[in-house]
Formats: structure tokens, sequence, C-alpha cells
């Protein structure tokens, strides 16, 4: 039973991935790609979760947590870069 739940989740969040991309090539500015690239690594953080709960293996949730902290971290940097870019003349 529990093999066919994740069997959902990763068809979800993979459904969710694709579409993402596609908005991410097809995003009119920079700041809607910065958006989609901060939501897909959130998806892939749920892919490790959901892996770890699937496999128990405990190596899956520190993927989990090093990858959300490196996102979160180049989502800010990118967001500074577009900020000063709209600020120079």
């Amino acid at each position: 039973m529990m093999e066919k739940v994740f069997a959902v989740c990763f068809a979800v969040l993979m459904l969710a991935a694709f579409l993402v991309l596609i908005r991410m090539i097809r995003g009119p500015h920079a700041a809607d790609r910065v958006l989609c690239l901060d939501l897909l690594s959130i998806l892939v953080a749920a892919l490790f979760a959901i892996s770890a709960a699937w496999t128990q293996e405990s190596v899956f949730l520190d993927a989990t947590l090093a990858m959300a902290m490196v996102a979160f971290l180049g989502t800010l940097l990118l967001a500074r870069s577009i900020e000063s870019r709209r600020r120079s003349p």
C-alpha cells in the first residue's frame, strides 16, 4: 500500500517539476525564472525527503537539508543580483 502512495507522490512531484521547467523557459522576466528555480529546488528537496521515507535511509534527509540551505542562499544571491541590476542605470 505504501509503495503506491510513494509512487503517486513521485508522479505528482515530477509533474510539478515539469510544469515549473516549462514556466522557467517561458518566463518573461528574470524574477520569474528565479522563482521557478527556487520552486524547482524545493520540489527536488521534497523528492529527497520522500526517498528517505521510502528507503528508510537517513542520508537522504541530510541531502535534503543541505540542498535546502544551498537553494535558499542561491535564491538570495540571485534576487540581490536582479535588484542591483534594476537600480543601476
